[in-house]
C-alpha cells in the first residue's frame, strides 16, 4: 500500500479494494489502536468503505456503506461488465 501511495499523482483519489479483514486492520493501524475486532465493518450491503488523507493519513471518515455510491458512473459500469 505504501509503495502504492508514494507511487501515485498528489491530485487523484485512490481505491484501495480488498476484504473487510485488510480494511479493519488498516483503519486500525492509521488509528494506532490495537488490533481487535472492534471497529469492525458493517456486514451489509455491497461493502463498505473508510476515508483517509495522504500523506498525512489522518482518518476522515469510519466505516460508511458504498451502496450510496452505486449510481457513480465508473461503478456502474464496472457492476455492468463494461
Amino acid at each position: 500500500m505504501e509503495r502504492g501511495l508514494r507511487a501515485a499523482p498528489p491530485e487523484v483519489d485512490i481505491a484501495i479494494i480488498a476484504h473487510g479483514g485488510v480494511g479493519r486492520l488498516l483503519l486500525r493501524h492509521l488509528r494506532g489502536i490495537p488490533i481487535s475486532r472492534a471497529m469492525d465493518h458493517p456486514g451489509e450491503g455491497c461493502g463498505n468503505r473508510f476515508v483517509f488523507t495522504d500523506p498525512e493519513r489522518q482518518v476522515l471518515s469510519g466505516w460508511q456503506s458504498i451502496d450510496d455510491y452505486l449510481g457513480h458512473p465508473a461503478i456502474a459500469r464496472t457492476a455492468a461488465g463494461v
